[in-house]
């Protein structure tokens, strides 16, 4: 049997279904003996043909090395505080995680690549025959898995419990392991220089390194858990951002009054309907330019202006018939239609986000009629108009953080969010900015969620905690 790993570059070995594939835990078993890997390697030297039953070198080496990969195994972070049975690492993390124990010199600064990748070339030889050792004695499994490229980027490690093994054959181990000492003052007689015990100390951890390593385990055991629930909260806040609102958020209107529902509301408009490309009536152009600030009236006089607009454009709609509103309909919607294919590299103006809005809002017809008069808020007022202005940036810096199936083009994502977050109003219940203010904390969970998903955002937090810190002990100084 073949002792070399990975298997030469012909035979092409299994795929990686995904970067996650191995990532689901597995209950670790009792970890073999000294004595017990001792008998496993010796099974194995006899079945691979090996003449002499002992070696010395090969058992230090592997004790080492099963150990260390019992260490990892229990160290894995994802798999909670029992670690797991399964788990994969690179050939290089393995060179570098056995560097120390086996007493390579020249090992590289985490900074020097070429180095690195030097120190890992001349020694994955030894730590792919040790695995394939391993596995021939039953102690541990290992599958390398390749990328599209034929690269071996991984190797999935699987730890096994203890192999059967024959009574003599514990016997003549332990024997062995009795006379280590003596078989090691032979070997340092004969000009060895390779201090094998030496080996198998470091491969062990002192009861001190013991008690850190389970402190620093439970503390990152924490964070890793208040992270995961971080994640977990923001991705649902995510999720309940995009959901459509059902209900005004100060509740009813203050009035009891009713208005004639609009029919054509309840239908869903086409957002690829076709329709001729003809200039807006004169009422519809005013709808963008008049509008009426609520912040300058009180609120029994907003409230009658805001069903005053109303009842208007709805009896400018009521005033003609559905063929003489269906050019201006068709135009309406092709426009509309045409923001989910707006260039990133254009300002879009104003009223075609009214537009989008109004058409979600109050159906197709009223918003030809100048239902964008609505919105009740100028192009350049003081508040909703940079809140706008600054979701929609907002939004194209943390476009990877989206919502699924989302388009990437802030403007796109704004008439997504309006056709499918804004439900058809009966009445002025509200403007545009309850919705601008809606879409606006949307962008805003999808920054938090991309701060938190950062690789570098444990490092950020604590360059801020002692900004905070030296900040506040000069506050105190000063005062």
């Amino acid at each position: 049997m073949a002792l070399t790993a990975p298997p030469p570059r012909a035979r092409r070995g299994p795929r990686a279904p995904s970067r996650r594939a191995f990532r689901h835990a597995g209950q670790l078993p009792e970890q073999p003996q000294g004595v017990e890997i001792l008998a496993a390697v010796a099974q194995a030297r006899a079945r691979a043909g090996r003449e002499q039953g002992w070696d010395a070198r090969l058992e230090s080496s592997l004790l080492a090395v099963h150990g260390y990969l019992w260490r990892r195994g229990r160290g894995e972070k994802w798999a909670g505080a029992q670690g797991s049975v399964r788990y994969g690492c690179s050939i290089a993390q393995l060179v570098f995680g056995l560097a120390p124990i086996m007493g390579w010199r020249g090992i590289p600064d985490r900074h020097d690549t070429a180095g690195r990748m030097r120190f890992v070339k001349r020694h994955r030889k030894s730590v792919q025959r040790w695995l394939a050792w391993l596995e021939l004695a039953e102690l541990v499994h290992h599958t390398p898995q390749q990328d599209e490229e034929g690269f071996w980027w991984r190797t999935i490690i699987e730890l096994r419990p203890t192999p059967p093994l024959e009574k003599d054959m514990l016997k003549a181990a332990r024997r062995r392991r009795l006379g280590w000492c003596e078989a090691e003052e032979r070997r340092r007689a004969r000009g060895r220089h390779r201090d094998l015990t030496l080996i198998l100390r470091r491969a062990q951890l002192t009861r001190s390194q013991r008690r850190a390593r389970a402190v620093q385990r439970r503390r990152q055991l924490c964070e890793h858990q208040a992270r995961a629930q971080v994640r977990e909260l923001a991705a649902r806040s995510l999720a309940d951002a995009i959901k459509p609102h059902l209900t005004h958020p100060f509740g009813t209107s203050t009035t009891s009054r009713n208005s004639s529902k609009e029919t054509n509301n309840q239908s869903r408009w086409s957002r690829g309907a076709a329709g001729a490309r003809i200039a807006l009536p004169p009422f519809a152009t005013e709808a963008h330019t008049d509008n009426i600030s609520t912040e300058t009236a009180g609120g029994d006089d907003a409230e009658d202006i805001r069903w005053a607009i109303y009842h208007q454009v709805h009896g400018l709609w009521v005033s003609r018939s559905t063929e003489a509103w269906q050019p201006h309909v068709g135009a309406l919607v092709d426009r509309v239609g045409r923001l989910d294919d707006w260039p990133e590299e254009h300002r879009c103006p104003r009223w075609r986000l009214i537009e989008a809005w109004a058409l979600a809002a109050h159906g197709p017809a009223m918003a030809a009629a100048g239902a964008g008069r609505l919105a009740l808020w100028r192009e350049d007022h003081a508040h909703h108009g940079p809140r706008l202005d600054r979701a929609l940036a907002r939004y194209g810096r943390y476009a990877q953080t989206r919502p699924p199936n989302w388009p990437a083009v802030p403007v796109a994502a704004f008439a997504r969010f309006v056709t499918d977050c804004v439900s058809g109003l009966d009445g002025p219940e509200h403007g545009m900015a309850y919705d601008v203010q809606r879409f606006n904390q949307l962008t805003r969970q999808m920054s938090a969620y991309a701060h938190i998903t950062h690789p570098d955002n444990a490092t950020r937090a604590k360059s801020r905690a002692r900004r905070r810190d030296a900040a506040r002990a000069l506050a105190e100084q000063v005062n």
